[in-house]
């Protein structure tokens, strides 16, 4: 679901992109990212004062950040589970733009967005740390629905099979490892992205978001998994 929505914001045949783990902790997350759209990965290295408790972005504990990988010009995506008041977020896309990163996008599971994050995150939108904040519905917000940098991923297909999954007592496998399918979309937007290019030359319009479906073929039918 994540992927979809970059790759309607993202073209990722022509862009400059740079998968970058934010923290050391989810390196792995992000080099799943790096691997399936087969690009650089960076880290951006933090580190922190545990005397201080963050409350707000403003009271961010990170007394220290060191980049390991080359951003300049690059567009940035990164993964993360979470965004709780944003501050350790905010500060790192900072300096991101402020080393030479030409755009910044993040994605979380979970959107909490805690106390004033989302004022917090619109200040930080104006003075154009970031470009676009992809979260799951995993987390609902009416008021993120109507910022123009955020960008809802539904992740309520992939709830009703896990529960559809557990309840016929079947192997979680099928969802948990879904390299073939990101692997199958990622195919299915190079191919499309050709195809426009050799149409009379027209090319989409730049900066529009366009869904690209998951093939009902390659949804696990509720309950009708099959593998053991």
């Amino acid at each position: 679901q994540i992927i979809e929505k970059l790759m309607s914001i993202v073209d990722i045949q022509t862009e400059n992109l740079v998968v970058l783990a934010p923290d050391t902790g989810a390196v792995d997350r992000n080099k799943f990212y790096a691997n399936a759209l087969q690009r650089p990965l960076a880290l951006l290295y933090k580190e922190r004062d545990y005397s201080k408790v963050s409350k707000n972005a403003s009271e961010s504990n990170i007394s220290e950040m060191r980049l390991l990988g080359d951003v300049e010009g690059k567009t940035i995506f990164m993964a993360d589970d979470m965004i709780g008041t944003g501050g350790t977020l905010i500060k790192g896309m900072k300096s991101l733009k402020d080393l030479g990163a030409s755009k910044v996008i993040c994605a979380v599971s979970l959107p909490l967005f805690n106390g004033t994050a989302i004022d917090d995150f619109d200040a930080a939108y104006r003075q154009g740390y970031f470009y676009r904040i992809i979260g799951t519905n995993a987390v609902y917000q009416d008021e993120l629905l109507r910022r123009e940098w955020y960008i809802q991923a539904d992740v309520t297909g992939l709830f009703a099979q896990i529960i559809s999954l557990i309840h016929h007592d079947r192997s979680l496998s099928s969802l948990l490892d879904n390299r073939d399918l990101v692997a199958k979309l990622i195919k299915k937007q190079m191919e499309k992205g050709k195809a426009k290019q050799g149409n009379l030359g027209f090319a989409a319009k730049p900066g529009a978001e366009q869904e690209i479906p998951i093939p009902p073929e390659e949804v696990i039918p509720y309950g009708a998994a099959d593998k053991p």
